[in-house]
């Protein structure tokens, strides 16, 4: 983004990382190859943020999981389906990450000790751990994890001193004590906040059917900017200059990078708009932003 005073690298735990642009969790890079591909041919990604991993695998929703529901405006419901921690460390393993970017891996359980198992797990090839307290739709886990804040502290807490790396909590727009609980991820140890998630659970429907297969999902895209934006300008006013925020939830113009920027975001999450492209597409389109 010429003529942005935050186009300079980001100071990231050890790396000093080159692109202001992520990559949401669940969003196209879901897998090794393509995690290596982004990297490699699209610049102005600085932070590739993988599916959320569980300690154990999980099979999530049959298909349909995504769908659009109206012109920019997007409903999933994946399930948290993930291959589990030691499969994916397996996985990833071989990818070298280039010095001036970021791997944050995200991960999710039910209590702390499925948080840690992860954890453990994928340290050696985490730059950053991003805590899934979000997620709208999965039973038991994210959001309904997220709306406990001593289970959150104490999680938090003991996934930063477990990991010597930057650890993220991605919180959920719908918190009723969202600014407060950000001040309690921070206080717990969180290098910064991700913010926001999905909002749900929402239902979208084609005729008489619904259009997903776990009938509810959450729902991304131009819908959910205002309250993306409201979220990380309320959180930046409790928190102060200091933490690093990830702002996301519709970002799919220029000027949407900088009403993000204006309200405190660091960092800003594309995902939904980058629907259907393919990595020589999304290069000339984030170049665009």
């Amino acid at each position: 983004m010429p003529g942005f005073p935050f186009d300079a690298p980001i100071r990231l735990g050890r790396k000093s990382v080159s692109g202001r642009f992520v990559i949401p969790s669940g969003i196209r890079c879901t897998h090794a190859a393509t995690i290596r591909k982004c990297f490699l041919e699209v610049p102005s990604i600085g932070v590739i943020t993988t599916k959320s991993i569980s300690a154990q695998p999980r099979k999530g929703y049959r298909e349909p999981i995504y769908a659009r529901y109206a012109p920019g405006c997007y409903i999933n419901a994946v399930g948290l389906a993930n291959p589990g921690a030691q499969a994916f460390l397996e996985e990833m393993l071989p990818v070298e990450i280039p010095e001036d970017k970021f791997l944050l891996v995200s991960i999710f359980g039910s209590d702390l000790e499925s948080f840690l198992e992860a954890a453990r797990t994928l340290l050696p090839v985490a730059d950053g751990f991003e805590l899934n307290m979000s997620c709208p739709h999965a039973k038991g886990y994210g959001a309904e994890v997220g709306q406990d804040t001593e289970l959150l502290r104490s999680i938090t807490e003991a996934v930063v001193k477990l990991a010597p790396i930057p650890v993220f909590v991605k919180l959920s727009a719908i918190l009723p004590n969202l600014a407060q609980t950000a001040v309690t991820a921070l206080g717990a140890g969180a290098a910064g906040l991700t913010l926001i998630n999905t909002v749900g659970p929402a239902l979208a429907a084609f005729g008489e059917e619904p259009i997903l297969a776990n009938r509810v999902g959450g729902l991304s895209g131009d819908g959910i900017r205002p309250m993306g934006l409201r979220a990380v300008e309320q959180v930046r006013k409790a928190v102060g200059p200091e933490p690093v925020i990830i702002g996301m939830g519709g970002i799919a113009t220029p000027e949407h990078v900088r009403q993000y920027a204006r309200a405190g975001a660091d960092l800003f999450g594309v995902g939904s708009a980058l629907t259907g492209l393919d990595s020589a597409q999304m290069r000339e389109y984030l170049a665009s932003l």
